[in-house]
């Protein structure tokens, strides 16, 4: 699907910086007459029609580039929640929205050609006719990069996501060790316990990949290295509980002692685990909702209004 959506996009970006193109070159020379209204009053009158047929495709436009702007902050609110019940819901309505952007896009590029049909080069229009038909060109060519924006979010919080899903599950298997070690399951404990390795070696894993990609993961690593040493004191406790019969000998105590002192290391691990996040993709979606708003930007200023809401 997202080949797919790419690929309509590489089309879509052919066909409209062609069209954009035209808009641009044909206005892009001196003007005359725009302090003379009786000079520019006959092309205005031809303008005027044509300008409002495209308006509703450009309002479209512009309600699509919103929604996709809503749909980005969305993503990156849930992402540095670590709510991976969100996330998916936000990315798919980034996903409506590029749609909805696409159809309204094909209308006004089928407009915008003809807006200087009989017009010349545009040079017999005011000043504010002429920035309105350039900033139409300016849309057209600003809807194209935003799917290649749109697709870098999606990228961006892969192994983020990743990352929030291998953390909870550790966290999951952990308190299932506790829970078991306090009714003295202690053979339950230690499976749990490993179920949490394989957790942590799966977020270990998204940390490697975050870092082939050229991001920081201090925060990650480190954050792993004490999780992993919360888990290591608790499997030596429940192994001197299992020998002891749960007597607390001097073993007992010392591995108890060893498990309070690597769980306060932990600290504030949701923080950390936001943080880890924020570095291993957080950075990416931010730079590409900066793109999504230039092209919103760009939109907008086609109407010549107030910015569309999502």
């Amino acid at each position: 699907m997202r080949l797919v959506r790419m690929a309509a996009w590489v089309a879509l970006l052919v066909i409209g910086s062609i069209a954009a193109a035209g808009l641009v070159v044909s206005l892009d020379h001196p003007a005359s007459g725009d302090d003379r209204p009786e000079l520019t009053a006959r092309d205005a009158a031809i303008l005027a029609p044509r300008l409002t047929a495209i308006t509703p495709g450009l309002e479209g436009m512009a309600a699509a580039a919103a929604a996709l702007s809503a749909a980005g902050r969305d993503a990156l609110v849930a992402l540095r929640a670590g709510d991976t019940v969100a996330l998916p819901g936000a990315l798919d309505d980034g996903d409506r929205a590029m749609a909805s952007l696409g159809a309204a896009a094909r209308d006004v590029r089928t407009l915008a050609p003809g807006l200087l049909d009989g017009l010349g080069e545009g040079s017999g229009l005011s000043a504010a006719d002429r920035a309105r038909v350039a900033a139409v060109g300016a849309a057209i060519a600003a809807v194209d990069p935003l799917g290649a924006a749109w697709d870098a979010v999606g990228a961006a919080t892969l192994v983020p996501a990743a990352i929030v899903v291998a953390v909870r599950r550790h966290d999951s298997a952990v308190d299932a060790a506790t829970a078991a070690g306090r009714e003295e399951r202690y053979a339950d404990a230690a499976s749990a316990l490993a179920s949490a390795g394989g957790a942590l070696a799966d977020a270990m894993a998204a940390r490697d990949r975050a870092a082939a990609a050229g991001h920081p993961t201090d925060a990650l690593g480190g954050l792993l290295a004490r999780l992993a040493a919360r888990d290591a004191a608790l499997r030596e406790l429940y192994q001197r509980l299992a020998a002891s019969g749960s007597v607390r000998t001097p073993e007992v105590e010392a591995a108890l002692a060893a498990v309070d002192a690597t769980q306060s290391a932990l600290g504030d691990a949701a923080a950390d685990l936001s943080a880890a996040v924020m570095e291993a993709g957080g950075g990416d979606v931010t730079a590409a909702l900066l793109e999504i708003e230039d092209g919103r930007g760009a939109i907008e200023a086609a109407l010549g209004g107030s910015p569309a809401q999502p």
